[in-house]
């Protein structure tokens, strides 16, 4: 890109559902009002992936950082212990998480905020897998292997998103 040019950007202010930023060279910023009232606003290179609002997953997260023991920057790895299980456990009646695939990065938590929040995608399914899943290789999956939104992007770093609560 030439030194003049701007970098595109896209702010994700009026998000309205969860949604993960997978960091990957695409020539797009994504950008975010993030850690509440400190009103910070971090942004990474990547692609856009909506997780949707068919869960409660936004509300225990916004839930878990109104507590007065988590700071709205600068996790630590309990708290990020605490963000695992929130990720992981299955919603009623769904009996998955939209996040189940999702491991919080203990190597940027003094990045992560509130509506911003550094993970690893931990398993996923490749993009001619589908039909000749095997289970055995990431038992996480459950029998909703058709529950992943994309393919092909285990073990990258992304960014977990949504509103901020300011």
């Amino acid at each position: 890109m030439p030194p003049t040019m701007v970098r595109p950007i896209i702010r994700l202010y009026d998000l309205e559902e969860l949604a993960l930023i997978v960091e990957c060279p695409s020539g797009v910023l994504y950008s975010n009002q993030a850690a509440g009232t400190f009103c910070m606003q971090p942004e990474t290179e990547g692609v856009l992936v909506p997780l949707g609002n068919a869960c409660n997953i936004e509300d225990k997260l916004e839930a878990f950082f109104a507590s007065p023991d988590v700071p709205p920057i600068r996790l630590d790895p309990t708290h990020a212990d605490a963000l695992d299980i929130i990720l992981r456990t299955p919603e009623e009646p769904l009996g998955w998480t939209p996040t189940f695939f999702l491991e919080v990065d203990r190597s940027r938590l003094a990045e992560s905020m509130e509506a911003w929040l550094y993970v690893a995608i931990t398993s996923c399914p490749e993009p001619w897998s589908f039909r000749e899943w095997n289970r055995n290789a990431q038992p996480e999956l459950g029998h909703h292997p058709t529950q992943y939104p994309f393919a092909g992007f285990a073990g990258r770093s992304a960014v977990l998103t949504w509103a901020n609560s300011d």
